[in-house]
């Protein structure tokens, strides 16, 4: 009678451990899919996590594991050495850094997209701004930064006619005249 309780007992515990861990794992489950996760992979041994450098900052800094010069451009290509998972409905925007001002560069594209279905590495191209004064970024510098944007789905429409607004028309700076 009391090894048949105190197998009960063992049974019982196990089961109560076992509803727990599976508990656990459904909770974990829940929290990432109902939180915001950007999730990265570390295609190169020396690639930095992306971080924030302060709990107000939007933007992700992202760290230069390479860099190539591109003569058929003429503008440096620096590699991340990272990828990233943007989540559907989300688009990733890569943006030079403040300290870009420091620099005689500037990002070749103004503004990098990142689509959600991307999975390759991140890479920003900088252009020289001024050959005679070198100062350019290295491998192991903050390079840019990832904004992460919502983008939602447009359904694209032909029309004969947009609404009308006080602006109208006007625009390369003719919106301020006549104020």
């Amino acid at each position: 009678m009391n090894c048949l309780i105190l197998l009960s007992v063992y049974l019982l515990n196990n089961l109560l451990v076992l509803i727990k861990l599976i508990y656990l794992q459904v909770l974990k489950t829940l929290i990432e899919e109902n939180m915001n996760v950007l999730k990265f992979k570390k295609l190169v041994e020396s690639a930095k996590v992306p971080n924030k450098a302060t709990s107000g900052s939007n933007g992700f800094d992202l760290t230069a594991t390479s860099k190539e010069w591109h003569d058929e451009f003429q503008a440096y290509v620096y590699g991340t050495g990272i990828a990233v998972e943007i989540p559907k409905g989300y688009v990733g925007l890569l943006f030079p850094r403040s300290s870009v001002r420091k620099y005689a560069l500037t990002m070749a594209n103004c503004v990098g997209v990142i689509d959600s279905d991307y999975r390759g590495e991140i890479m920003a191209t900088f252009r020289p701004t001024n050959p005679y004064q070198g100062k350019v970024y290295n491998v192991g510098d903050k390079c840019c930064q990832l904004v992460v944007v919502p983008a939602p789905e447009f359904e694209i429409k032909e029309v004969d006619e947009l609404s009308d607004t006080e602006r109208g028309t006007k625009g390369h700076g003719e919106a301020d005249e006549n104020k």
